[in-house]
């Protein structure tokens, strides 16, 4: 018994099974143990499979690895967003703002979150994804939203609606705003 995560690690040989979680639109999500050499693809088989409403593309795959290389990154960006600050200012001969010690303290309390862009779909690539001990994937369903933010009069949310193009959702958001760019919409 692992007692930092309250699981269970069998030993079977030298094979130590790992422990993996998969959520969301899979016909059996939880916790499965998985053997050295198992992959993506084998732990989707396990669950059962995609639900009719998954939308596999939207998957989000989580591994320590990443976790700790994210977490890394964030506290060198903002050892050096710091110490280009602190440069400046002295350059200047100016006081760092309140504002500017709100937003470097913000990027230093940012949480990490460990996620690993993988194509579910392409099954080669699945079958080349290794799982590792603490390992997670998140396969969503699929929404009959979509998203409209950014220079437009109302964001948020839309029902998806068929055979309507981009000017007709830009037009239920209240319109752009007067300074949108068109070739910035994706």
């Amino acid at each position: 018994l692992d007692n930092q995560k309250n699981t269970y690690k069998h030993f079977s040989g030298l094979r130590l099974f790992k422990s993996v979680n998969i959520r969301g639109a899979v016909s059996r999500p939880g916790t499965y143990l998985m053997a050295d050499g198992e992959s993506l693809n084998d732990l989707i088989e396990k669950s059962g499979g995609f639900t009719f409403n998954s939308y596999p593309f939207g998957a989000v795959y989580e591994t320590q690895d990443a976790f700790l290389i994210n977490k890394m990154a964030n506290e060198k960006l903002y050892e050096q967003f710091l110490e280009n600050i602190i440069n400046a200012s002295q350059k200047t001969g100016t006081t760092v703002s309140t504002s500017i010690l709100e937003i470097t303290e913000s990027l230093k309390d940012t949480i990490p979150n460990g996620r690993v862009v993988v194509d579910i779909m392409d099954e080669t690539a699945s079958k080349q994804t290794f799982l590792k001990d603490g390992d997670s994937i998140t396969i969503p369903e699929k929404s009959d939203n979509i998203y409209v933010y950014g220079e437009v009069n109302y964001e948020g949310a839309l029902k998806f609606e068929d055979n309507q193009d981009l000017d007709f959702f830009i037009n239920k958001s209240g319109g752009l705003k007067e300074n949108a760019s068109m070739s910035s919409i994706y």
